[in-house]
């Protein structure tokens, strides 16, 4: 189903190049969070859900090329913005965020495999030990 939006009653001047920018992020990340509109009563979670979805997945904005996060005032300012997106409830966001933390864990896992050290397992070197080994010869 392709997403439908209404910008009739947005704060923003979303016509502006400048804003376009966050307007349209905003209306692709209803999707990502779940939420079809924002509202006077509802603006402070979309912002939550958003933060989250940027800390696992990136920014979802550049600024003269450099990663820009969306601010509470960009939500705040797209107060209006209307979406045929799917509803999600909290608590299957919530299920969804851990799904997603896991599925990046385990991505870094498989990506960046790890040595084993007998030396932690065999009991016959500290942690301290190991950490601290060549620290005398430096002093």
């Amino acid at each position: 189903m392709p997403l439908h939006y209404d910008l009739r009653t947005v704060k923003a001047n979303w016509k502006d190049d400048a804003i376009w920018p966050i307007t349209n992020a905003l209306i692709m990340g209803t999707m990502s969070v779940g939420m079809r509109s924002i509202d006077e009563t509802n603006w402070k979670e979309f912002y939550t859900r958003v933060h989250i979805i940027e800390s696992i997945h990136g920014h979802w904005l550049l600024k003269e090329g450099k990663p820009r996060l969306i601010t509470p005032q960009d939500v705040y300012d797209h107060i209006g913005l209307n979406t045929n997106a799917t509803h999600i409830s909290n608590a299957k966001f919530k299920n969804d965020i851990d799904r997603r933390f896991r599925e990046q864990a385990k991505h870094m896992i498989k990506c960046q495999p790890v040595e084993e050290n007998d030396w932690f397992t065999s009991g016959e070197t500290s942690w301290e030990e190991y950490y601290n080994e060549g620290e005398e010869e430096k002093a």
